[in-house]
């Protein structure tokens, strides 16, 4: 729900669970890469914790400590065995619905290393015995040997990645490239023919993002280019891969159009997002001049899945959110006074003063008001304002600021740094207008509708009048 730009306010619905998710911890993802052999999670520039798994029944294991989701039985990648060839199968991995599935890196690998976490409920994690590499699980990372490695010279390291083997020895046999290696630890530079076997990954975690409410147009926003700012409201709800909401994660996200949108918290930009509260949500906003094609948003945060993707189509309709002052004007009557007339010559002419002519100066002076009016010879007399010479002439119709003429049921005035002059606008009880007329007294939220002839057209619009209006279309 909105309530206004300067206070908004999510509504949301509370899940009661018997299982918590537990606090998120800092991001379980390897840093470096490539890396030296990395005999720790930290010597890969994480932080992880030992992974807590649970079988999921589809195919899939949760790490419920790291927020991963793991492919439950490795696959035996031979065709080929090679790192690409482990790339092109985690990519195209369809298991337990739509999942972004990648090769882990040495860290992820890593959590499952203690003994025993392994074995608990994944399957392929290394029997027989514990220092025989071919008996030991072996599963390959997303890392790389580095460039300096004493595996590689006179070898290319090419032909080697860090391979971490999950059964429960210490070592696992030698390189046999290379000769008087120390014995290879659980994490080590091996040659892809040493296995074929991959275990992948997945974001743990989901964000699903909806736009609960209709485009808006904030508060004291102007037009840039003759184009208005449009403000959609996306609602966040992350969870983990057991739906259970996930609080206080700081989400970044994206626009699929960067150059065009952008995306901030409540309140005033360019606040951040806030991190999510106890039922796993926050809210966010984004905004836009460019309304001609549609915005998908979706979640830069690492270990972050998004699904549904948010989606503003279309950016219009959009509802101002400040109701406008909204007055009726006319096409003024020389008819309707009774003064005197005054020649023509006594007021200002574009292109001189007709001659042999006379006008109520009453009838003149509101014409200067409204723009133009209908004398009893039948003229259309129009005015110019002060900025183009403040001065009278002949008209073919009663002709507005965009050069259309007036129309009953489609013109109205407005101020074009609030509503873009030509564009379609809806305006409560009234229906839809065009923006084609602009007047001096027309500032800000405040439209002047076009109702017909002579006074009395407007004898009966109420005072201080204050309607909803929404722009429909440039």
């Amino acid at each position: 729900m909105v309530l206004g730009r300067g206070l908004k306010q999510l509504t949301l619905t509370v899940l009661c669970l018997t299982t918590l998710a537990p606090p998120l911890l800092a991001q379980c993802q390897a840093t470096i890469d490539p890396v030296p052999v990395p005999g720790s999670i930290a010597q890969a520039g994480a932080t992880c914790a030992t992974a807590f798994l649970v079988d999921l029944g589809n195919g899939t294991v949760v790490d419920r400590a790291n927020h991963l989701l793991w492919q439950q039985v490795p696959a035996n990648v031979t065709n080929p065995c090679d790192f690409m060839g482990f790339v092109s199968y985690c990519a195209q991995l369809n298991l337990g619905g739509p999942h972004n599935w990648r090769i882990p890196d040495v860290a992820q690998l890593q959590t499952l290393l203690p003994a025993g976490t392994c074995q608990a409920v994944l399957q392929g994690c290394g029997t027989g015995s514990p220092d025989v590499y071919y008996t030991n699980g072996i599963t390959w990372s997303s890392s790389t040997v580095t460039p300096e490695s004493y595996y590689c010279p006179g070898y290319g390291c090419g032909y080697y990645g860090w391979g971490v083997a999950t059964g429960l020895g210490t070592n696992f046999g030698y390189l046999l490239d290379v000769p008087l290696t120390p014995p290879r630890k659980r994490v080590d530079a091996l040659g892809y023919y040493d296995s074929c076997l991959v275990r992948c990954v997945a974001d743990g975690l989901n964000l699903a993002i909806t736009t609960p409410d209709p485009v808006t147009v904030p508060a004291s926003k102007t037009t840039v280019n003759s184009k208005i700012l449009t403000e959609a409201h996306l609602s966040l709800l992350l969870t983990d891969t057991y739906g259970s909401p996930v609080q206080g994660v700081s989400l970044t996200l994206r626009s699929d159009r960067p150059t065009s949108d952008t995306i901030y918290g409540p309140y005033t930009p360019p606040n951040p997002v806030p991190a999510t509260n106890t039922a796993g949500a926050t809210d966010a906003y984004v905004s836009t001049y460019d309304q001609t094609s549609a915005s998908t948003i979706d979640s830069t945060t690492p270990l972050v899945f998004t699904n549904p993707k948010g989606v503003v189509n279309p950016w219009l309709p959009a509802a101002y959110v400040t109701p406008f002052v909204t007055t009726c004007y006319d096409t003024v009557l020389e008819s309707d006074y009774a003064d005197s007339f005054v020649a023509a010559s006594k007021f200002s002419w574009c292109n001189g003063a007709p001659t042999g002519r006379s006008y109520r100066k009453n009838f003149m002076q509101q014409v200067s008001v409204q723009g133009s009016g209908i004398s009893v010879q039948n003229e259309v007399v129009q005015y110019l304002a002060k900025q183009h010479g403040s001065c009278y002439y002949f008209s073919s119709c009663p002709t507005t600021a965009s050069g259309a003429c007036v129309q009953t049921g489609l013109t109205a005035a407005v101020d074009p740094s609030v509503i873009p002059l030509g564009g379609t606008i809806s305006v409560e009880a009234l229906g839809q207008r065009q923006a084609q007329d602009k007047g001096g007294a027309i500032k800000g939220y405040h439209i002047d509708i076009y109702n017909g002839l002579g006074m009395s057209v407007c004898l009966n619009w109420p005072d201080n009048w204050l309607l909803s209006v929404s722009f429909q279309a440039y």
